[in-house]
C-alpha cells in the first residue's frame, strides 16, 4: 500500500480552526490508490502495524485502527478498546469541524494491529472516581462495535 502519515499539528500550514477541512486538504492532493495515515503528535504508529500496511492490499475507502489510550504513561481502561478512523483514501472525506469522522461511513475496514496514543499533561478523565457515565457507555458501544477484543 503506497501511503503517507500526516501529523495535522506539524504537516498543517497554519492554525487549525476546522479538523475536517485540515484534513479534507491532504486528501484532496492524493492519487488514486493512495492513502493517508493521520496521527497527532502525542500518537505512535506501531512498527507491526507499520509493516502490516506496508503489505495491506486494500478492499475499503477507509479503515478504523485499534488504538491503545494512555495518560501519562498510565492505561485507561475505560478509554479503551478504541477505534479510530485515521487510514483514508481520496475515496472518502471528513465532516465535522470538530470530532470530525469520515464518509461515507461504511463500507470500512477494521485494523487490529495498534497506534498507541499517550496524552501528556492533565486531561478531563484521568483519576475520574466514580467512573464517568459519558465514558462507561462510550466503552459499551465500541464493545457493541467491535467486540471485546
Amino acid at each position: 500500500m503506497k501511503y503517507q502519515i500526516i501529523d495535522l499539528g506539524k504537516h498543517y500550514p497554519g492554525k487549525i480552526h476546522d479538523f475536517s477541512e485540515a484534513r479534507n486538504l491532504f486528501l484532496e492532493k492524493l492519487k488514486d490508490g493512495e492513502w493517508i495515515l493521520y496521527k497527532d503528535s502525542d500518537v505512535e504508529a506501531s512498527q507491526m502495524l507499520l509493516e502490516y500496511l506496508d503489505k495491506l492490499v486494500p478492499e475499503y475507502p477507509w479503515y478504523d485502527i485499534r488504538q491503545f489510550n494512555y495518560i501519562n504513561g498510565k492505561y485507561q481502561p475505560l478509554q479503551n478498546p478504541f477505534y479510530t478512523g485515521v487510514l483514508a483514501s481520496n475515496r472518502v472525506r471528513w465532516r465535522g469541524r470538530v470530532h470530525e469522522k469520515l464518509y461515507p461511513r461504511n463500507p470500512h475496514g477494521v485494523i487490529e494491529l495498534p497506534l498507541i496514543h499517550n496524552h501528556k499533561g492533565p486531561s478531563l478523565y484521568e483519576n475520574s472516581s466514580p467512573p464517568r457515565p459519558l465514558m462507561i457507555a462510550k466503552k459499551l458501544w465500541e464493545i457493541g462495535r467491535y467486540g471485546y477484543r
